[in-house]
């Protein structure tokens, strides 16, 4: 059976007693990790628990085929519940014909089976089997939407009395990452950065956009700033080093194209109110969030030489890039850089 949205994590946290075996898959590598865990911890009392738990690769898979059906029929040596953790790189044909065997009432698992693995295409041979099997469960993990990003950052926060002024709150689901384990070790940055709960000041309670700039500037976030100014200002040869920078950290290629269309949407709204007669400053000042001190020299400049018809055509390649990278196969440093040195182009001209 397939499970998503809200009713995966609903599951993860509760999985259904007459599942047997999961499969976890999909780009946001942090939550696969963190669903696995939850489920993981309801499945066997100690996940690191070597008498109650195999692990297997697809190595192991790979030089032994029926190593999968042999630890998911092995009993416990003590007696308890027994996990079976399988961590692919990516399709599994033995690993599928494995559970198809189970449906089919050919094999036996004594263990629960918990697969983890990158993204999938939705005819692979893992998706396909799990999917229509009804004692296993397809969970696809995908990247938070903002959000829900922030729902997850406010509690967070909360648990450690802190709270988010509204600005910041704005700014924050922009600078967190989309993969939600990257995500929460941001927050968790933020966290330690403003003290322990019962030792903060007076007033120190609450989160400003000062406190984002100097917990959560620095790194892979900077890069992407610094890119987005750089390729929408002309500076071809800053934002090719920025992007180097992003994809060598190993951050998403979709996170570095849904940044850059966030920072085009925003010249958009502001170009918008240049051309309805405000100025500069004023189309600047009423964005949400407001545009940080350091950058409102850099965006004034893209602001100057975008003109709106470029913007709108900019968002949809953009979008267009965003299609490519998640399906097309192609390399996705060649697809982002591309389209970056495009838009450096047109403002430099």
């Amino acid at each position: 059976m397939k499970i998503s949205g809200a009713a995966a994590d609903r599951f993860a946290k509760a999985p259904d007693p007459a599942v047997t075996a999961v499969l976890l898959h999909g780009p946001d590598r942090g939550l696969v990790r963190e669903r696995a865990a939850a489920i993981a911890a309801q499945w066997t009392p100690d996940p690191s628990d070597p008498f109650a738990v195999a692990t297997l690769t697809d190595s192991d898979i790979k030089s032994d085929p029926a190593r999968l059906a042999d630890e998911a029929a092995a009993m416990s040596l003590t007696g308890g519940a027994r996990l079976v953790r399988v961590r692919l790189d990516g399709d599994s044909a033995p690993a599928a014909k494995f559970i198809e065997a189970l449906e089919a009432g050919d094999a036996q698992a004594e263990a629960k089976i918990l697969v983890e693995t990158g993204e999938l295409t939705p005819r692979s041979k893992l998706r396909t089997a799990f999917g229509k099997a009804k004692s296993a469960a397809e969970i696809g993990c995908y990247p938070d939407s903002p959000a829900a990003l922030a729902s997850i950052a406010e509690a967070m926060l909360e648990s450690e009395g802190l709270s988010l002024d509204r600005d910041a709150r704005a700014r924050l689901t922009e600078l967190l990452p989309s993969d939600r384990g990257f995500a929460r070790a941001e927050i968790e940055k933020l966290i330690l950065y403003k003290g322990p709960k019962g030792a903060r000041a007076a007033g120190e309670d609450s989160v400003s956009l000062a406190d984002l700039a100097a917990a959560l500037s620095a790194g892979a976030e900077g890069d992407l700033d610094d890119l987005a100014d750089a390729a929408s200002t002309g500076g071809a040869d800053q934002a090719d080093a920025a992007l180097r920078r992003i994809l060598a950290s190993g951050a998403a290629p979709v996170t570095v194209i849904r940044a850059l269309a966030r920072h085009l949407s925003r010249l958009q709204e502001a170009r918008a109110k240049l051309d309805s007669g405000a100025s500069p400053d004023t189309a600047m000042g009423g964005l949400r969030p407001p545009v940080f001190m350091m950058r409102k020299r850099a965006f004034g400049t893209a602001l100057n030489r975008w003109p709106a018809r470029a913007l709108d055509s900019a968002l949809r390649e953009a979008l267009d890039v965003e299609v490519k990278l998640k399906g097309s196969g192609a390399p996705a440093g060649a697809v982002l850089g591309k389209f970056v040195m495009g838009l450096a182009r047109f403002s430099a001209r």
